[in-house]
This record gives structure tokens, sequence and C-alpha cells, in this order.
């Protein structure tokens, strides 16, 4: 069967790639199964791209139709001889197994993303030059990454993301694993999520922390239905802090004194031994750290000065991205400014939208 067997009869192509279903060669020997095609990766590097299919008992097992949409497998990038796995688009987890179909995607927004760094503004840059530009025409630089904790064995292997992840600003942070905390029976005498307004605590959420919890279950009844969940927001001013808001978090100098903390390559297990926590340097801050079941993103503005870290669930993060995917498909051609539209695409783009509209309007009443 070629990849094509493997899409939904409604799948959607990704805005602005050049992967077609028709590129991708198949592999086929005694032990992989599979297909391999040429693209660009996110950072615009020509990368040789594989998607194996899972060939063990497992799969069977993981799925409950084996249709071709259904069956799992893994993907994997090579560029310049070096590999590495591919991210999830939608759950941003690194390497693990998924659809077949998420992984075309994968690569075909790799692509696009790769496609689109050729067309990068002269303010993108990192270096001094495109920052004192940037400062002569009021243009500040943002960025944005997100990955999902289940990426990472190890409270090590976290902290090393988010170093990378905070690297271009002034803002530290460190990922801890943490044991034995606020284990009581009681839920009186367990901890309570807490906000924070610089460095005093400015209120309390009623939702109690331990780590006699499950922490995928806890993330996901705490903050699943919920549009919140734990994070810091933190306003620099050069290598001073200028201000810190947070919410849904715990104390580090409590946390310190009720638990057990490590911060090396101790293997995380999920159920048992799977909570981990982000302290924010020169700060009381601490955001609790399901894993598995939780994303962090970290995104910056205004070169740097401002910084946020959010912790997320993943679930929620996988609907969220498959839902801004589908749109941006649809919409992508109207957001690229590097083309003009015809009268004939805005007219029918208002139209679409307009249906679209009324579509929501009917759905609320």
């Amino acid at each position: 069967m070629t990849i094509s067997d493997y899409l939904p009869k409604d799948h959607r192509p990704i805005y602005g790639t050049a992967v077609r279903p028709e590129q991708f060669q198949p592999i086929g020997t005694p032990t992989v199964q599979g297909w391999r095609v040429s693209a660009r990766t996110k950072q615009g590097d020509q990368g040789e791209f594989t998607i194996t299919l899972a060939n063990d008992a497992e799969q069977a097992a993981e799925r409950d139709e084996q249709l071709p949409g259904s069956q799992l497998a893994a993907c994997d990038v090579a560029v310049d001889g070096q590999q590495r796995p591919v991210k999830h688009p939608y759950s941003k987890r690194i390497g693990g197994r998924a659809p077949v179909a998420d992984w075309y995607d994968a690569i075909a927004i790799e692509d696009a993303k790769g496609r689109e760094s050729e067309h990068k503004s002269p303010w993108s840059g990192q270096d001094l030059k495109s920052a004192f530009s940037r400062m002569e025409h009021n243009i500040v630089a943002y960025g944005r990454d997100e990955v999902a904790v289940e990426s990472f064995s190890s409270a090590a292997e976290a902290s090393k993301w988010l170093e990378d992840a905070l690297s271009t600003t002034l803002v530290k942070a460190e990922v801890w694993q943490v044991r034995n905390a606020f284990e009581a029976e009681k839920i009186a005498d367990q901890t309570m999520l807490r906000r924070f307004n610089d460095d005093e605590v400015d209120g309390w959420a009623p939702i109690p922390f331990s780590t006699s919890y499950i922490s995928q279950d806890w993330m996901e009844h705490a903050f699943g239905d919920k549009k919140y969940s734990p994070f810091v927001h933190i306003r620099m001013l050069g290598a001073q802090r200028e201000h810190l808001e947070a919410d849904y978090a715990l104390s580090w100098n409590q946390l310190t004194a009720a638990g057990d903390l490590t911060r090396d390559d101790s293997p995380l297990v999920s159920g048992s031994d799977d909570w981990l926590v982000i302290r924010v340097l020169d700060s009381d801050v601490a955001l609790p750290l399901p894993w598995p079941g939780a994303n962090i993103e970290v995104h910056h503005d205004e070169d740097g000065a401002q910084v946020g870290i959010d912790v997320l669930v993943t679930e929620v993060r996988d609907r969220a991205s498959r839902q801004l995917r589908a749109w941006e498909s649809e919409w992508g051609r109207f957001l690229d400014e590097r083309f003009t539209l015809t009268d004939a695409e805005i007219a029918e783009g208002i139209n679409q939208a307009e249906g679209d509209l009324q579509v929501l309007i009917e759905e609320e009443r």
C-alpha cells in the first residue's frame, strides 16, 4: 500500500508544503516496513524523513481496528548524517508512536516551516546587528516553543530542554523531580496551589497538591476542562526582574522543606514516581509538572523582556493543535503576506467566513 492509504479520506493538505503523498518511497525489508521522503526541516535544512510502521504484537493491542489509518508508526529525520526523532505535530511529544497520518502531517508541517524560513524578514535574527535594527525601527523579536514532558525520561532531560528554550532570555529555570511531599491523608493537611505577585502570595486556589496523587490524573482532573493551568509570566529590565506573576503554583521553599528533590538522570515511572516541578530561579515559584500528561510552553516577546512558562494539559493541547492546523490549512493563503489575493478569492473568502460565523451563531442559540 502507498502512504495515501493511511491518510483519512477527508485529509486536508498542509498549507505551504511541497510534500506530496506520491513522493514517499516505500521501504520493505524483513524487519522494516514504511516510507522515506526528502523534505525541509523547520530550520530550513534538507532532511531525510523516515516513517517506520510498528510491527510487533503491541500494535494490535493498542488499536481497536486494524485499518491503515489506525496503525502506529515512529518517525525520524536525518540531517547531514545526524538522526533525531521528529516531534509530534499535535501532542508535541518528541518521538514515540502515533498514527501514520500524524507523522505525514509532521513532515509536511516541518517542510512548510522550513520553506517559510527562506522568506523571513530582516528583523528576525538573534545577532547584535539584527537587535539594533529592531530597536531602530521599534520592532521586537518573539518566540514560542512547546514540548510534551513525556518526551523525557528524567528530570535532567526536561531541565536541559527548558534551559535551551530560555537561552535567548535572561530568565533561568530548572526542572526537579519531587517525592514524598505533602502526603497527608486529609486534603486539609496537604498544600494548596497559590498565586504570586512578585515575591508575595496574592491568593489561593482550592486545588490540593500532594505527590501521593498520580500526576497525570491530577492534571486532567484539575485543569482538563478549564481554560487555565499553572503559569509564570516575568518581565525583565535588562538582567533584573521587573515583575513576576504566577498562578496555580507552589512555594519552592515550602516544597524543599516538605519533600525530597533531585535533578539527575533517575528514571521517571508513570503512576508511582511521576512528579516534577519547574523552579524559577531568584523566586519562590515552583510550577507543578506532571509526567506524563503535561506540556511545557515557553514564550518570549520584546527581545526576551517578557517571558512566560506555561504548564498545559497534553490532551487539550493535542485537540487545539489539530483544530488550528485544520484552520491554517483552510485559510493559509489568506494569511500569507507573500501573495496578493484576487478579487474573486477575496469575495469567496468573505462568503465562507460569513457562512462559518452564521453556523457558530446558530450553535450558540
